[in-house]
């Protein structure tokens, strides 16, 4: 990223909508993503450093493959937005930690989203009156909600995780397999085994075991402090976006 786009996630002192300060303008997205919808929609609403209401569109968007890239494209969307319109100094706001951690990076990755990243960055450089993207997690439950044992996390995930910059400290905290049995529990047909070796089928693949608990609490622990907040009950209104 640029020099003069400072990504961050913000540290609000209230459990509302936190503006910007004065003359500058904050830009909220967010989307709405169905599973087995032929669309999703997205909203965007521009404030000033009074909470008035500026400028906002909503706007219904060919389907995407996942929720991520349903938030990456709202904030893509966003950008090419602003760029038509007369502000300067603007933040954007996005509830979507790990996007704004895979935008703060500039190098190659192969998440399923890269190209609407890089799509992202470019025009986060051509608008140096872009401030940077702010993110907050809203958690209904008092702590980090941690079901389940263990994941078994293969090599495109840890790709995504060495994008968002988690993949070398979860390493650590991981157990690197070495092989695995399929068994069928229908048939009759013997269990066969795969070694995760150089020289066998899954040679060049990546495949750890990570506690769920240990997944958690690696990204939180590379967030800001403040970017997430527990037990908070949430409510929507919907005023004055325009198409």
């Amino acid at each position: 990223m640029p020099s003069n786009i400072n990504i961050q996630a913000c540290q609000p002192t209230s459990h509302r909508w936190k503006p910007p300060k004065m003359g500058t303008y904050k830009l909220n997205t967010d989307a709405a993503f169905k599973t087995g919808a032929a669309s999703f929609s997205i909203g965007l609403v521009l404030r000033d450093h009074l909470g008035s209401f500026i400028v906002g569109m909503v706007k219904k968007v060919r389907m995407v493959s996942s929720v991520f890239e349903a938030e990456a494209t709202a904030i893509s969307e966003g950008l090419q937005w602003l760029s038509a319109l007369p502000y300067q100094h603007v933040e954007l706001e996005s509830d979507s930690l790990l996007l704004v951690q895979a935008l703060s990076r500039s190098n190659d990755n192969c998440l399923e989203v890269g190209f609407v990243l890089d799509e992202c960055r470019v025009i986060l450089k051509s608008r140096p009156g872009v401030m940077g993207l702010r993110s907050i997690v809203l958690e209904s439950s008092d702590s980090l909600r941690i079901t389940g044992f263990a994941l078994t996390i293969w090599t495109n995930a840890w790709r995504a995780l060495d994008a968002v910059g988690v993949g070398d400290s979860l390493r650590k905290r991981s157990l690197q397999m070495q092989g695995f049995t399929i068994a069928s529990l229908d048939s009759d047909l013997p269990p066969s085994e795969s070694t995760l070796d150089a020289t066998g089928k899954y040679a060049n693949h990546e495949c750890r075991c990570v506690k769920r608990k240990d997944l958690l609490e690696t990204m939180l622990e590379s967030l800001p402090q403040g970017s997430v907040r527990f037990s908070l009950q949430i409510s929507m209104k919907l005023y004055g976006l325009v198409y």
